[in-house]
């Protein structure tokens, strides 16, 4: 079994902490993106949400310049495309899954929703806008 390092422990902890200060839901979601890339030292962090009744996809960027131009419009058209909501609607699992645990690097890339939406959120993509 692989043992966290005592600094990503404290790490860890210290993200556990700042989000349960979180009075609701909402700045819950706004507490986690910025301690996620804290603590994994990324540049991108997103949380998404997918309502299969009302067909309805809410998400949230961290940070919000990593949205690709026209984020919702173009995320929604492309939601057939996307793994994890196809997935979910196929099972109803709710636990969390990474794209990569269904799709490989070229696959992905192949998707419509990676070329016109994610692609479109890199740290590249948004340096040339």
């Amino acid at each position: 079994m692989h043992r966290l390092a005592r600094k990503d422990l404290s790490s860890a902890l210290k993200l556990l902490r700042d989000i349960y200060a979180a009075p609701g839901l909402d700045q819950l979601v706004g507490r986690l993106l910025p301690a996620l890339l804290r603590l994994t030292a990324s540049s991108i962090a997103g949380y998404n949400e997918y309502n299969p009744a009302r067909r309805r996809v809410w998400y949230l960027a961290e940070p919000a310049a990593a949205d690709a131009p026209g984020g919702p419009k173009l995320f929604s058209r492309f939601t057939h495309e996307h793994p994890l909501i196809a997935r979910y609607r196929r099972t109803r699992d709710p636990r969390a899954y990474k794209i990569s645990d269904f799709l490989n690097r070229a696959q992905y890339h192949r998707l419509g929703l990676y070329n016109e939406y994610f692609r479109r959120c890199t740290p590249a993509a948004r340096s040339k806008r």
